[in-house]
């Protein structure tokens, strides 16, 4: 990738490449290099998409890096208020919740996973992934009734190739036969 990038001329060419060296970085669990190449990107001049997706990604790399999670969160909630971005509302939500749960505040996290699922008009791709990261905060907090309902939308909404399938509808089957014990012994009281 850096001699590609040494090879390319275009400032628009360019953003691209940093902004996949960026998500190596971050798989390497590298944040701060991640972040520059992010910041790289965005200094490119990018098509509208791969800005959004950037500054997407350096939010939550400011996050993993130590970097102030007040700045990235503000910079986040100025992304809702810009016309510009409304298409993308549920995807700045997720990252937000991404945020939130990193932090270990969980209960803002359901909030804005909720947020990005009310969010979602067209894509079902984020709203599968939206339900999902809800369902396991559900899960992990023994809501078993609300996580049961989240991995029943997120069954519907994932992609028959996806890596958690399975799991997600062997969980939401066995929640729904424990809901259904749960509400017997509610009604019997």
């Amino acid at each position: 990738l850096n001699n590609a990038l040494a090879a390319t001329k275009k400032k628009k060419d360019k953003a691209r490449l940093y902004f996949v060296l960026g998500q190596v970085y971050e798989h390497l669990e590298e944040y701060s290099s991640a972040q520059n190449q992010y910041l790289k990107t965005l200094d490119s001049k990018p098509n509208p998409e791969l800005e959004f997706q950037a500054k997407m990604k350096k939010a939550l790399n400011a996050i993993r890096n130590g970097s102030s999670a007040l700045m990235a969160r503000q910079e986040l909630l100025e992304m809702l208020d810009n016309t510009k971005y409304s298409d993308y509302k549920d995807q700045i939500y997720f990252t937000l919740a991404l945020m939130e749960q990193e932090q270990g505040n969980e209960a803002e996290a359901k909030k804005l996973y909720n947020k990005s699922i009310r969010s979602s008009k067209k894509n079902k791709k984020q709203k599968g992934k939206s339900f999902l990261n809800l369902a396991d905060l559900h899960f992990d907090d023994q809501e078993y009734v609300s996580a049961q309902s989240a991995y029943d939308s997120t069954q519907k909404l994932l992609d028959p190739k996806h890596p958690r399938i399975e799991e997600v509808k062997g969980r939401a089957k066995s929640l729904t036969e424990l809901v259904g014990y749960l509400n017997a012994i509610e009604n019997a009281d």
